[in-house]
């Protein structure tokens, strides 16, 4: 039988040199797809290149094909 776990397991995913985690989530958000970019999770401030998002509760199977496009937008 399958369980639904309220919970999730959560990816941390390293962006490419001269990519910013903040700019990748908020074009993903306009395609509602949520991202946390690294540095909310960061004192320091030196997670841009990040990002954190929950794999085990994710059902849009857009969300690689998003987060990819995302990237590639100019800024």
């Amino acid at each position: 039988p399958w369980i639904d776990q309220p919970a999730g397991l959560f990816l941390w995913c390293s962006l490419p040199d001269g990519v910013d985690a903040a700019e990748v989530a908020r074009r993903a958000l306009a395609d509602n797809i949520v991202l946390a970019p690294g540095n909310a999770f960061s004192l320091s401030g030196t997670a841009s290149r990040f990002l954190r998002f929950n794999v085990a509760q994710c059902t849009d199977e857009r969300i690689f094909r998003v987060i990819e496009a995302a990237m590639a937008r100019p800024s």
